[in-house]
């Protein structure tokens, strides 16, 4: 048997060929065999779904693709795009979330269904619903805010405006994830979005000292002190944001601020095992798992 690893991917397809919001949303994911060896340029059956409500919430949409990966393990699919089984993408009502997406997948190509995970989406949806709904933003990605960056903004069921925002550049070359190398932090720490939770639980692990959550808890950057260590979905959205985000900051004038380089790979704060945890490549995008006492760089996340 295989397993994936989702780099979780997840967007709203944007294009001049529309004069609206298309109904389409791009969708990755890393394949790997139990041996974490890639499954490269091999074909895969998949079937995605949206839930309703939770991860066993009711079936709203369902839908059929088969694709192949590429030299880097990594298969793109569109969202709204494949042969559909159930429900009408268009005529989601995303005001009545939350949904998930659900992942089936057959490394072999077929439709024998081996491999499953869940995940809510979290942007896409209120990102479509508030464009339906005539709702603007005030504020826009690569704005120089709130002590750094905005590399993401959404609205939430109230319409009320939030974001994250990037610090203005590395608070640290290379950092272990953690002093406390082959200790499981535990589920408090595998929250693939929730970065604040898991920066708080690596820090008050029993024996913690040092590590790359506490660079980000113990910075001040633009006179702003809740930084910390960004989860792998929330560094899946910075990745996206990159253009933008380093215009900014090669556009600013400052000597002082750092764009985040073709060759950096950044820790998440999301642990993966007692041994390792999440980073993620800004060259090829990829997102990787590597032991806890390796050395990579950090760059703090705060929300508003």
């Amino acid at each position: 048997m295989k397993k994936v690893l989702h780099s979780l991917a997840i967007l709203l397809i944007a294009g001049s060929l529309f004069a609206q919001s298309p109904q389409l949303m791009s969708y990755q994911a890393v394949v790997r065999k139990n041996d974490n060896k890639l499954v490269v340029n091999g074909s895969v059956g998949v079937q995605l779904s949206l839930l309703q409500g939770s991860v066993n919430g009711s079936l709203v949409y369902e839908e059929h693709h088969s694709t192949t990966t590429n030299d880097n393990g990594l298969m793109t699919l569109k969202i709204g795009g494949g042969t559909v089984s159930k429900g009408t993408f268009a005529a989601i009502d995303w005001s009545k979330g939350p949904y998930y997406i659900k992942s089936e997948i057959d490394p072999l190509g077929g439709n024998a269904y081996s491999i499953s995970s869940t995940t809510q989406l979290l942007s896409v949806p209120y990102a479509l619903y508030s464009e339906q709904s005539g709702s603007t933003f005030k504020h826009y990605i690569g704005e120089l805010y709130g002590g750094g960056v905005i590399f993401y903004l959404y609205k939430d069921r109230k319409g009320e405006e939030h974001g994250l925002i990037v610090t203005l550049e590395n608070l640290s070359s290379g950092v272990s994830w953690s002093n406390n190398f082959d200790s499981s932090v535990g589920s408090s720490a595998r929250s693939t979005w929730n970065g604040q939770q898991n920066t708080s639980a690596i820090i008050n692990q029993s024996g913690h000292f040092e590590s790359a959550a506490q660079v980000c808890e113990d910075a001040t950057v633009g006179e702003q002190n809740d930084w910390y260590l960004p989860s792998l979905d929330e560094l899946n959205l910075l990745y996206r944001a990159r253009y933008e985000v380093n215009k900014s900051l090669d556009s600013d004038n400052d000597p002082s601020t750092k764009p985040i380089t073709y060759y950096d790979y950044l820790w998440s704060s999301t642990e993966a095992q007692s041994y390792s945890a999440w980073c993620k490549h800004f060259a090829t995008g990829v997102d990787n798992t590597n032991g806890k006492d390796w050395q990579y760089a950090v760059r703090g996340v705060r929300a508003f």
